[in-house]
């Protein structure tokens, strides 16, 4: 089959531009343009992109994406490595959150109780 960019978007439900984003950051090579017609896909990119797909989903950075990628002989040990130093981002972006609901929590719990429905303290605070 011959597999143009259109039909390798659809094979993989990507968009015909995050393929071409994909070609512009090195992820994916692209092929050769012939003189007459159009560009064929072979079936690696299929694997290379839902490869991307994958990574992406498990939280990784374009760049990390671009190491794994290249990277042919990934031993077990260093993408455990990779996936540690993951979570521990994840982990410092939920106690993040947790704060902001705090705080949000804390704006919400104020506001109910303000007798005064003319003016907001969190308000006057923010300006302070």
């Amino acid at each position: 089959m011959k597999r143009t960019i259109g039909v390798l978007a659809k094979e993989v439900s990507v968009g015909i531009e995050t393929i071409r984003f994909y070609e512009q950051k090195g992820l994916i090579s692209q092929p050769v343009k012939p003189d007459i017609g159009y560009r064929i896909y072979p079936d690696s990119i299929v694997k290379e992109i839902i490869f991307i797909k994958r990574v992406k989903a498990l939280g990784f950075t374009l760049s990390e994406t671009k190491k794994l990628l290249n990277i042919k002989e990934l031993q077990c040990h260093d993408m455990e490595s990779l996936a540690h130093d993951k979570i521990r981002v994840v982990r410092e972006k939920i106690a993040g959150l947790v704060k902001l609901q705090r705080g949000l929590e804390l704006v919400i719990s104020t506001c109910e109780s303000n007798p005064d429905k003319h003016s907001c303290p969190v308000i006057n605070s923010l300006y302070a």
